[in-house]
């Protein structure tokens, strides 16, 4: 019975991922012949789609579901920390709007960037740089909302390259610049460009993702190379993604 209701959900185009452990995983731990009346210790947090399958949510054994129509992405990590202690021990929430362009690194996130939310990642061993804005031009009118950039490890990264970057994706997106770590005489010269990258465009366009500064303080993220991640690393680069996406921003254009 359970089966057959992820199914509904499923045809009903209602994608949800898992932050921690997803609910197709959780039907799948109890078994094909699980007590239909058996809830979990889950909470499905979304908009208007999760509240349309809400009873086929709680059918499936959803604890709680919290959907609400017009709900913005920005507002999940409140949702999550409001809980607190009552935060159950599984959370589903929906996919977010969300490309990931990158090289090695990111590519060592990949899984955990998807569990996390991120729709789309894209990242292959020794990118360049000088790619990201064909990149981005090329999914056109398809570029998700939220455009996640962190290249640079392979090589020099210029500021003329990252603001094409940024005006291929257009002011209707936001760009996340991902500052590099890696044991390389570029490291610090493309993290400056990153930041002057930044101050180049409204605080709501543009956001820097301090990476750089996040493995610096946990070595033990990395590889004995410097700059490729652990498992851990992987889950915390993840991590830092999400919290970006979901902090609300006021546009200041001042800056400008």
């Amino acid at each position: 019975m359970r089966r057959s209701v992820m199914r509904l959900v499923r045809s009903a185009v209602i994608t949800i991922a898992a932050l921690a452990v997803s609910l197709p995983a959780a039907v799948a731990a109890q078994g094909a012949h699980a007590d239909e009346h058996r809830k979990f210790d889950a909470v499905a947090m979304g908009a208007s789609v999760m509240l349309g399958a809400k009873s086929h949510l709680k059918a499936a054994g959803v604890t709680k579901v919290d959907a609400v129509v017009n709900r913005q992405a920005s507002v999940g990590l409140g949702l999550v920390r409001e809980r607190g202690a009552s935060l159950p021990e599984h959370v589903v929430i929906h996919k977010l709007d969300a490309v990931a362009i990158g090289d090695s690194v990111m590519l060592g996130a990949k899984s955990q960037l998807k569990a996390a939310g991120v729709t789309k990642v894209d990242a292959v061993v020794s990118r360049q740089a000088y790619q990201g804005p064909r990149l981005i031009r090329d999914r056109g009118a398809s570029l998700p909302e939220h455009v996640v950039v962190h290249l640079g490890t392979n090589g020099t990264y210029t500021l003329k390259m990252c603001r094409r970057l940024v005006r291929a994706a257009g002011p209707a997106r936001t760009v996340y610049l991902v500052t590099v770590k890696v044991p390389r005489a570029w490291e610090d010269v493309n993290n400056r460009m990153l930041r002057r990258c930044h101050a180049k465009f409204r605080s709501d366009q543009v956001v820097l993702v301090d990476w750089n500064s996040v493995a610096s303080k946990n070595p033990e993220y990395l590889y004995a190379d410097g700059y490729h991640l652990r498992p851990q690393g992987a889950k915390a680069f993840a991590q830092m993604v999400r919290e970006a996406i979901l902090t609300p921003r006021a546009p200041y254009l001042d800056r400008l």
